[in-house]
């Protein structure tokens, strides 16, 4: 079942996506956001912005809690489709390892492979401990490669095959 959510005054996929149609780098304010507003080209909007939903707007399995504007985590699923991305803002780039947030991510840890990022820098999230993955590549759209070792997976205590989360 997903909810009926609406981003409202909420603009933080504005500065934590990507947006490939109009060369707009992670970590930056997109320049055509009205922050805390939306989109002023939101009729004329790219591609990518049209198809975007992030999970707290779109699952039912995030709680109300959890919205980016509370938390300054946009929650996103990765290219894979099986895992989970929590995107920060270069501000706060450690805002996903805060209370709740931790709490949800820690448990989906469980389910599927969980990410978080500030647009430069990776950390591998497991039910307890967490660990930073340096020195990634960038593919051809300028996003981060996932390409993470297995060693680190086990580290942390996560089996890297587990992918039961499925959002389709």
């Amino acid at each position: 079942m997903q909810r009926n959510r609406t981003c409202g005054s909420c603009t933080m996929c504005c500065k934590s996506m990507s947006v490939k149609e109009i060369h707009k780098p992670v970590g930056k304010w997109c320049d055509h956001c009205d922050v805390g507003h939306g989109c002023k080209i939101y009729p004329e909007r790219p591609e990518s912005c049209r198809i975007f939903k992030c999970l707290w707007l779109g699952f039912d399995g995030v709680p109300e809690s959890l919205s980016p504007l509370k938390t300054r985590v946009v929650l996103d699923v990765a290219i894979d489709r099986l895992s989970i991305v929590a995107r920060c803002s270069p501000e706060s780039p450690m805002s996903w390892n805060q209370g709740r947030m931790r709490e949800f991510l820690g448990r989906l840890s469980r389910q599927t492979r969980v990410f978080a990022t500030d647009g430069t820098r990776v950390w591998v999230i497991g039910p307890d401990k967490f660990e930073l993955v340096e020195n990634l590549k960038y593919d051809e759209n300028g996003d981060m490669a996932y390409a993470i070792p297995r060693a680190v997976f086990q580290r942390i205590g996560v089996n890297p095959d587990v992918t039961q989360f499925n959002v389709k």
